[in-house]
């Protein structure tokens, strides 16, 4: 019950990503900073469908910096 003279705070609806977003786009949700289980609910079509945590994008993050860091290197061994 809630106190008299104090109004009802007003649920916020759920942060959710979705299959088609980004590795950025999911990081900088703000659901996902603020949860504090470190896991963004993935829905499609109204159905939970998985999660993505911090370990996740922290993974994928350090996938493409490795990724890069090839490429830059194959480039370098190319005559020019």
């Amino acid at each position: 019950m809630a106190s008299a003279g104090r109004p009802r705070r007003r649920a916020r609806p759920p942060q959710t990503a979705h299959p088609g977003d980004s590795v950025t786009e999911v990081a900088g949700a703000p659901g996902c900073r603020r949860r504090r289980d470190g896991a963004l609910p993935v829905v499609e079509r109204g159905h939970l469908i998985g999660l993505v945590t911090a370990a996740d994008i922290l993974g994928a993050e350090v996938h493409r910096s490795i990724a890069a860091r090839a490429a830059d290197a194959r480039d370098r061994r190319r005559p020019s």
